[in-house]
């Protein structure tokens, strides 16, 4: 149903017209690869219409060996589309559905996000699927992608020009019985309520949010959580400022969980090709316990021949005797022909944890050749890992060549394990002719 569906959105949308003739094109990635299978991300796209489409079929292949398996289940398809008044398939959250599922964290901001709280990502890289329609105001269901859990509800309001949003949510907690054990008990089953409202603006090169949500369990504990934002700067000097707090019994719609406090903070100076970094962060999973906290510091130069970075991290955790380091450098030289070398440590409660060394040469402008090897040695552990590729342009796009390691390998892996990848990638672009509806 979903791929008649898909091709059906798809396939409309090619046909359509917004005063006159309209450009459009198709865009995406084609992947096969012998040990992970075939993978496609198509897009398209026309005005404000957008249409993805993902599929994916698993498989094992080893020619050498002559063995050859594919995973139980049917191949995956995943599509989504977006239109002006409405949203379906695939989703992502931001603004005020991701503080719903996440109160804390820099990974989104509630200023300058959509009045519509869900985007559109690749399809396979959702974490939601369902629907939403309006764009200042609207209604939504939606459910988790990868399971076939209750969906959550709602509504939301962000007028255009009004620094105020607002939306509200509900859930209908199916019942479980649950196998006996403490690890699964059973769950009546009944609601849960959310909502949310949140201020944002700006001036110039500062912009700034406030949110506050609630949620009510019925049955269930009630809980509340808050987030601040802040971002801007002085010349060359920018800020960086997201805190968020919780009572310590937040749930989210995903069955997440929020801790008591989250704070991160960074500040950069940028001078010319030099750039600088510190940042802070501090996590308290509930206002009783000892918190985590990191502290941080970077250097990076963008040269013409030239190009360093290094950054340097200690980690404060209450569990470990002594705070812990993480120290990661890199350095590339040439234009035409560049290599670059790069190395990490991490130490913790005195000791190195893991120790890593990797270079990379590439080579070539329009057709680029890549080679890279890296060693790890984690615990007592050591491991490798390799990936030589081409790339070469096309008319419509690019392909690309590689054999390649499957991840980190052990020194001394057996070859009948079948460890080694190949495949070929295509990123292509085709313009097209939009015609009329007549």
């Amino acid at each position: 149903m979903r791929f008649f569906l898909a091709v059906i959105l798809i396939l409309a949308l090619g046909n359509l017209e917004i005063a006159g003739q309209t450009a459009a094109a198709v865009s995406g990635t084609t992947s096969v690869t012998a040990l992970t299978g075939y993978a496609s991300d198509v897009s398209l796209k026309s005005g404000e219409f957008l249409a993805r489409l993902s599929y994916v079929q698993p498989w094992c292949l080893d020619p050498i060996g002559g063995y050859y398996e594919l995973p139980d289940g049917l191949p995956v398809l995943d599509w989504g589309v977006s239109a002006p008044g409405i949203l379906m398939g695939a989703l992502d959250p931001v603004g005020l559905a991701a503080f719903f599922l996440r109160p804390q964290g820099a990974g989104y901001r509630l200023a300058r996000s959509p009045p519509r709280p869900f985007v559109l990502p690749r399809p396979r890289d959702a974490t939601l699927e369902g629907v939403a329609m309006g764009a200042e105001s609207g209604i939504f269901a939606v459910r988790r992608s990868v399971t076939t859990g209750p969906a959550w509800y709602g509504g939301w309001v962000s007028p255009a020009g009004c620094p105020v949003s607002f939306m509200v949510a509900a859930e209908d907690m199916p019942e479980t019985e649950g196998d006996g054990s403490w690890y699964d008990p059973p769950v009546a089953g009944g609601r849960r309520l959310w909502a949310a409202t949140s201020v944002a603006g700006g001036r110039g090169d500062w912009f700034g949010a406030a949110g506050l949500a609630s949620t009510w369990g019925f049955p269930g504990q009630d809980a509340v959580a808050a987030r601040c934002e802040l971002d801007g700067r002085f010349g060359r000097l920018k800020l960086a400022l997201v805190a968020a707090a919780s009572d310590g019994r937040w749930i989210s719609p995903k069955a997440g969980t929020a801790p008591a406090l989250d704070v991160e903070a960074t500040a950069s100076l940028t001078i010319r090709a030099m750039r600088t970094q510190v940042s802070f962060s501090e996590e308290r999973s509930s206002w009783t316990d000892a918190p985590t906290r990191i502290l941080g510091a970077a250097m990076e130069s963008a040269g013409r021949i030239i190009g360093t970075r290094s950054s340097l991290s200690v980690v404060i955790d209450p569990e470990d005797a002594t705070p812990g380091l993480e120290l990661d450098c890199r350095v590339g030289a040439g234009r035409r022909v560049r290599f670059t070398v790069s190395g990490s440590v991490r130490a913790r409660n005195g000791s190195l944890s893991r120790t890593e060394l990797a270079g990379n040469l590439e080579a070539g402008s329009e057709r680029r050749v890549s080679a890279e090897l890296g060693w790890r040695r984690e615990l007592d552990e050591a491991c490798v890992k390799a990936e030589v590729s081409l790339s070469i342009p096309i008319p419509i796009g690019r392909l690309v060549i590689f054999t390649r390691s499957d991840g980190w390998l052990p020194i001394g892996w057996d070859a009948e394990d079948r460890h080694i990848e190949v495949g070929v990638r295509l990123t292509f672009s085709v313009p097209l002719s939009v015609g009329r509806i007549r």
